[in-house]
């Protein structure tokens, strides 16, 4: 109808035209090909009448079939060409076209929009319940952590405890070893006063012989002087009085008494030469000290050292009967002096004075354990080179002490 034709109608349809004269086909295969009738083809291709969206799609599969080409592009403007024309028709049926396709258009736009609000929606169901897990999740590691934490410190206290008992065990062993060297030192006291009550019950027994061997000789003297006095040639019937010189009572242990003379007088013990510290403690004794497992190390070489000639020192006064109540190296050093009257004694006493303490320097100020960690570092560094000298100087030591022991404990018998 000639009401219905617009510009934008012939714009439209223009370009349908332009576009399939390109292809060299006739309006008869185009309308087979649609499919549709040859009139209305014509009158879509004249612009008298708008083509509908189904149309233009297999107008354009047919265009590019023919070996036209149709870019997207180009199908888009074509599409809003035809958008355009059924705006301006004045058709009501072109119109109600127009407005049934933007309505489907609008609905489907809608249906994409719902689609996507639910898509929305449970990615932000998803998100909420991964917050939720997450959430969840950090405070059971929270208390994972709290946990850990706590076997952590629990695994301190049980470290410290069993070092603790370490220690108290070490000191619980020496105190019994100490205990062990008093009874033996007290079994052999008691044996010595059994020894020395059995001595003075044999004098008793012999003084009372005595004492009675005297009063008969004195009755018998009484009875003479009762009677004649014998001449010169009687005077041999007296019985002479004889008194037996009293046995040497053994010393009691614990009372020196000296010797007369010592075995080998010509023998001295040797001098030690202990290293002097080369330098000072370069170290911070901390856990960041690489020094720090070294210096233990080699106050423990020396800790060892130490022990092996308090052995030797304990053998000492357990050969030489020296009494239980005696213990430290220098008063034993010092009674053995006395009761031998050997002053080679002394000697070796100032060699164990000079020993025993040779650690100091070397070991951290403020507690006697080398293991523990202070803020106040050895003096000194204690190198291979002193703690080899300190060895041999306590091999030397050992070697004499040893040796006067022997002489002493031959002249006891």
């Amino acid at each position: 109808m000639p009401d219905e034709v617009s510009r934008e109608a012939e714009r439209y349809g223009t370009e349908l035209a332009r576009l399939f004269a390109e292809t060299g086909q006739t309006q008869v295969s185009l309308a087979k090909a649609v499919p549709s009738s040859e009139a209305a083809v014509s009158r879509y291709l004249a612009g008298r009448r708008t083509a509908p969206q189904e149309f233009l799609e297999a107008f354009a599969t047919f265009v590019r079939g023919c070996g036209v080409a149709l870019s997207e592009e180009q199908f888009a403007h074509l599409v809003e060409l035809r958008k355009q024309a059924q705006r301006a028709s004045n058709g009501a049926a072109t119109r109600v076209l127009y407005w049934q396709e933007l309505t489907d258009q609008l609905k489907a736009e809608v249906d994409s929009l719902r689609k996507r609000l639910g898509q929305a929606r449970d990615e932000m169901a998803a998100r909420e319940l991964e917050a939720q897990l997450l959430t969840a999740a950090r405070e059971e590691a929270a208390g994972l952590a709290a946990q850990l934490t706590a076997v952590e410190a629990a695994l301190s206290e049980a470290r410290t405890r069993a070092e603790a008992a370490e220690v108290d065990r070490d000191r619980l062993a020496e105190k019994a070893a100490g205990q062990q060297d008093r009874l033996e030192h007290a079994v052999a006291y008691s044996r010595e006063l059994e020894r020395d009550l059995l001595g003075v019950e044999e004098r008793v027994k012999t003084l009372q012989h005595e004492l009675q061997v005297l009063q008969r000789q004195v009755q018998r003297l009484l009875d003479e002087q009762a009677g004649p006095v014998p001449g010169p040639g009687n005077l041999s019937a007296a019985v002479p009085v004889s008194v037996a010189a009293p046995a040497a009572v053994p010393a009691r242990p614990g009372a020196p008494s000296a010797m007369v003379s010592v075995p080998m007088p010509d023998w001295q013990p040797s001098p030690v030469m202990p290293q002097l510290p080369e330098r000072r403690y370069p170290g911070l004794w901390s856990h960041g000290d690489p020094l720090l497992p070294i210096q233990r190390n080699r106050l423990v070489l020396l800790r060892n050292t130490w022990k092996e000639c308090k052995r030797d020192i304990r053998a000492t006064r357990r050969r030489l009967r020296v009494p239980f109540h005696v213990r430290a190296p220098k008063p034993t050093t010092d009674w053995l002096h006395h009761s031998t009257g050997d002053s080679r004694w002394l000697t070796i006493g100032a060699l164990i004075e000079e020993l025993q303490h040779y650690g100091v320097a070397y070991a951290p100020r403020g507690v006697a354990d080398p293991y523990a960690l202070l803020a106040y570092p050895p003096l000194y560094e204690l190198t291979m080179d002193a703690v080899s000298a300190y060895r041999r100087s306590v091999t030397q030591l050992r070697a004499d002490l040893n040796k006067l022991t022997d002489l002493h404990a031959e002249r006891q018998g």
